[in-house]
């Protein structure tokens, strides 16, 4: 069983490393010099700024890699630009144990590659690392500097925040189509102040340039599944070698049902997702043990009906744009149902099946985001958690197809 799965997955791998199709998209840097040099970039999709990136000065060209040090703007045409300064990021921290008690910004001075949003007589760019989210705003020829939003603790261990960036937008940003109203209601968010900054720069009749505007991603998907599985399963009393309950299951395999919903995590090109992968699990099987001497045999009847929800996360691989494979690796919570026992014929005392939570790793294909076939390994369970003299060993593998009846997407 395990072989199987491996092989499965060596060849997923094997097939996107030969047929895969990095994500390189025509765009453009500029290097220190002021030479521009058209190319194609990797989008990586970046969910923290980035220091470097790769490109290709055309398809067939190698792979090369440039750096923060080397570039003062690059863009991947149509997706996102990155231009470079040297500027005072508030580095105070944002959850309630880093908060400090002072409102005043942390300042320390970084060399960043900012994420341009807007771009006009007013710019707006963006800063992110983990639990760091900072704007910066650029009008006309005045240096750039961050817009203030910080949270801290007064001395009575009350959560405030410095609210400064208002300000900062009423005394840069004036025009007569906004009002102080309409400053005061923005928030320290990405639509808010891309919105302010749109307003603010159609007050000159400049045309502005929405870099937060993107092509369509997925948001979630929900699809059912059918398939079947095959389940390994055996019983032994303790160390006891040759007891009469020591019991090999033929191979069980029945049908499986469920659901698959997915939810696309919103960085690195939609190749990363939650799944949540809620089914139904019935098996039943009668199995004579103890059949040391002939008309001895006992019968052990196995019912085990469950609902299953493996969570976890899933990695795509894009082959082609209607194409894809990918990996996942779930913990399996198991849920027994309707009377789950292994039920001894005669006197023998029945054992009622109380599992553990699991593991499982798998994989498959995905054609024109609706159609799927998947492969998947449970990895070894105990059935007979309540009996410490009784120890079972249950592994599944699971084959399934699938069709996605529902997705959603956003820009």
């Amino acid at each position: 069983m395990k072989a199987s799965i491996l092989l499965f997955l060596i060849t997923i791998i094997n097939f996107s490393v030969v047929y895969g199709q990095d994500s390189y998209q025509q765009g453009y840097f500029i290097k220190n010099n002021g030479e521009k040099i058209n190319c194609l970039i990797k989008n990586m999709d970046w969910e923290n700024n980035p220091t470097s990136f790769n490109y290709k000065l055309s398809e067939s060209s190698p792979k090369e890699t440039t750096t923060i040090e080397q570039v003062q703007e690059f863009e991947i045409t149509n997706f996102a630009k990155y231009q470079r300064f040297k500027v005072k990021v508030d580095t105070s921290g944002s959850e309630y144990r880093y908060l400090s008690d002072n409102q005043a910004p942390d300042y320390k001075e970084m060399t960043l590659f900012l994420k341009l949003l807007v771009s006009g007589k007013a710019n707006l760019y963006f800063y992110h690392k983990v639990n760091m989210n900072r704007f910066f705003i650029q009008v006309d020829s005045l240096p750039i500097e961050q817009l203030i939003y910080k949270k801290y603790s007064d001395k009575d261990d009350l959560i405030k925040s410095n609210n400064l960036y208002k300000n900062q937008l009423i005394n840069y940003l004036k025009c007569e189509k906004i009002s102080g109203q309409e400053f005061i209601r923005t928030e320290y968010n990405t639509k808010s102040l891309t919105n302010i900054f749109l307003k603010y720069n159609s007050c000159f009749g400049q045309e502005s340039i929405n870099y937060v505007s993107k092509p369509k991603r997925d948001v979630f998907n929900i699809g059912a599944r059918i398939g079947v599985n095959q389940a390994n399963l055996n019983i032994r009393a303790g160390s006891n070698a040759n007891s009469p309950l020591n019991t090999d299951f033929e191979k069980l395999v029945t049908p499986r049902m469920g659901l698959d919903v997915e939810l696309i995590l919103p960085f690195r090109n939609n190749r990363w997702a939650i799944v949540f992968e809620p089914n139904f699990q019935y098996h039943r099987i009668k199995h004579i043990f103890n059949n040391v001497f002939p008309n001895r045999g006992e019968i052990v009847d196995f019912r085990y009906t469950a609902i299953e929800i493996p969570t976890g996360v899933r990695h795509y691989i894009f082959l082609n744009p209607k194409l894809k494979a990918f990996i996942n690796a779930s913990v399996v919570f198991d849920i027994p149902i309707l009377n789950s026992r292994m039920e001894y014929q005669g006197t023998r005392k029945d054992i009622v099946i109380v599992t553990s939570n699991g593991f499982a790793i798998g994989g498959g294909m995905n054609f024109m985001k609706k159609y799927i076939i998947e492969m998947k390994y449970y990895t070894p369970r105990n059935l007979t958690g309540k009996h410490a003299s009784i120890q079972s060993n249950y592994q599944l593998l699971s084959f399934a197809v699938g069709y996605n009846f529902l997705r959603n997407s956003k820009k």
